[in-house]
């Protein structure tokens, strides 16, 4: 409500604003008017501010960054960025990326090498719960922190969750955790066409620069989770989209 009113009062100050390019002016006081080469410099100052102001609302609203601090920003700043984007994105997409199919849990997903394939218990703990993990580390050794890390995990229970939604939170929450991070976004997404969510996580000593993406889905009693950490600049390159959209269950 309140970012509605802030609209409406910046809309307001550039009607303002373009009243100093009438005839009339800009009022001042019942008897002192901008008029001229005053009002028009006021008028296009006014112009100005209320139009920034506006959009940097209007992104807001919708969760974009801030349009003026794009506009003001240090350009060798943007442009630094913009270098370690592209750089981080083709390091993934430089990446030896193949299908990767698992007869035993039946699924099929495009990962950069053979997965270490551990089996153990589901994360967090779950008494009826058992998980399989394929995972690919890539990076210097002894250097977990520095790794980019793609993975998938299989977990089944005896009986389907009775509360997704209660398990998605204690998953998110696990993994925000663990991660020692703060959420970037939380948003609907799909997974083999199932219904689930892509939470990217960012910050903290383990992430160490990096993001982790991760796309999560129910099936009935088995939880499909895909999982990225890559290079901060990395996260939503083509190359991780293709990985998380990749994961196909076996019809068979």
């Amino acid at each position: 409500m309140l970012s509605i009113s802030l609209i409406v009062a910046s809309v307001g100050v550039i009607v303002l604003g373009l009243k100093g390019f009438t005839r009339n002016g800009i009022a001042i006081t019942k008897s002192k008017k901008l008029v001229g080469s005053q009002g028009r410099v006021v008028g296009a100052i006014c112009v100005i501010v209320g139009a920034i102001v506006c959009v940097d609302l209007i992104f807001a609203s919708i969760g974009r960054s801030s349009f003026s601090g794009s506009l003001f920003s240090d350009p060798i700043q943007v442009a630094n960025e913009r270098l370690a984007k592209a750089a981080a994105e083709s390091e993934v997409a430089a990446l030896p990326w193949r299908e990767y199919t698992s007869k035993q849990d039946g699924f099929s997903v495009l990962l950069p090498g053979e997965p270490a394939v551990e089996r153990g218990a589901l994360d967090p703990p779950h008494e009826d719960a058992e998980a399989t993990y394929y995972l690919v580390q890539l990076g210097p050794p002894f250097r977990v922190d520095l790794a980019k890390s793609f993975g998938v995990a299989i977990s089944r229970r005896k009986r389907a969750p009775p509360d997704p939604d209660a398990e998605w939170a204690g998953v998110r929450q696990k993994a925000v955790s663990d991660l020692q991070g703060r959420i970037l976004w939380d948003r609907p997404a799909a997974v083999d066409h199932l219904p689930g969510h892509d939470l990217a996580i960012s910050g903290g000593k383990m992430l160490a620069g990096r993001i982790s993406r991760q796309y999560v889905a129910f099936d009935g009693a088995t939880r499909i989770q895909l999982i990225a950490i890559v290079p901060s600049g990395a996260e939503s390159s083509p190359a991780i989209e293709t990985f998380l959209q990749s994961f196909k269950r076996s019809s068979d």
